[in-house]
């Protein structure tokens, strides 16, 4: 439920739902408080979150900590509330750094959605989506409410997602077609020696998970 240590190399299959009147749910786990790294991690589930107020993330639901080289390949992120209720493809919301991470999800909320963190008051770094849809009040490619935060290098597909953050900086999001996301000259600032890898017809993956 809450992560202060290392996970590492760890994988989650399941489907994640939880209801009540506040509720909050992650793919791999609840909230990442700091000194807390999820590293080389991934999620394959849907995770899904109803009550009065929800907050859910394909990694986590928020993060204090890192999270590095992971990613969230689940069918969709779920959040419903009555009052408020934010979804992310990584977290719903950061305050630590997310680096080197991607989502396929598509997002839904009532409220706050994005891509990648719904809300963002941390570090962003050479992360990207494929999300179809991202639905929301208020949504983002990458981010939906940018709060002093650092973003560089992060990519959403603007012929589904036609802005990638919805108040904030802007700086550092980079929209671009569908099709570009399968080109490794799309990515220019991500390290394809270390940490990325490219396969024909498929967008950037994570080189420690296709080894192993």
């Amino acid at each position: 439920a809450i992560n202060t240590g290392l996970i590492y190399k760890c994988i989650n299959t399941s489907h994640i739902s939880a209801e009540g009147d506040t509720v909050f749910t992650g793919g791999i786990v609840g909230l990442n408080k700091s000194p807390g790294m999820i590293i080389y991690s991934s999620n394959a589930g849907t995770v899904t979150a109803s009550g009065e107020s929800s907050q859910s993330g394909g990694i986590c639901y928020g993060n204090y900590g890192i999270i590095a080289g992971s990613f969230n390949s689940g069918d969709y992120v779920f959040s419903e509330g009555s009052k408020l209720s934010m979804a992310g493809g990584i977290t719903s919301f950061n305050y630590g750094t997310i680096s080197d991470c991607y989502s396929n999800a598509d997002i839904y909320s009532n409220d706050i959605s994005a891509g990648i963190s719904a809300t963002n008051s941390g570090n962003l770094i050479n992360c990207y989506t494929t999300a179809s849809k991202v639905f929301g009040k208020t949504f983002g490619g990458i981010c939906a409410l940018d709060q002093n935060s650092f973003i560089s290098g992060c990519y959403y597909p603007i012929d589904h997602i036609d802005q990638g953050v919805s108040t904030g900086n802007s700086s550092g999001i980079i929209g671009v077609n569908s099709e570009e996301l399968l080109l490794q000259n799309t990515f220019e600032d991500f390290d394809f020696e270390n940490m990325w890898v490219m396969i024909d017809g498929y967008c950037p993956l994570i080189l420690e998970a296709i080894i192993e």
